[in-house]
């Protein structure tokens, strides 16, 4: 008998796989190349691991508007906070 999902469901699936195959393509790069976890890529893994579990809770109704609300605009909040506060190190002549 074949499985038949909805739209809904087929969003909570994919959300659901995103997570685990972050970490895992996020720790075999950062092995890869050596490099350490910087501001930009603890962002990176938070959109990655935070949103989709935000998304699930939301459609599944675990969340109602307000405390959905909340959430999706502190993530956006603090994901664009220093959008602008990168510097350039070297002095302009």
């Amino acid at each position: 008998m074949p499985v038949s999902f909805t739209a809904l469901e087929w969003v909570e699936i994919v959300a659901a796989a995103t997570m685990p195959l972050t970490v895992l393509v996020y720790v075999v790069q950062r092995v890869a190349t050596g490099g350490a976890m910087i501001k930009g890529s603890i962002q990176l893994v938070f959109v990655l691991l935070g949103m989709p579990v935000i998304l699930v809770l939301g459609l599944e109704k675990h969340l109602t508007e307000a405390p959905l609300g909340t959430l999706l605009g502190a993530a956006i909040g603090y994901l664009l906070s220093n959008l602008g506060g990168e510097e350039d190190p070297s002095p302009r002549a």
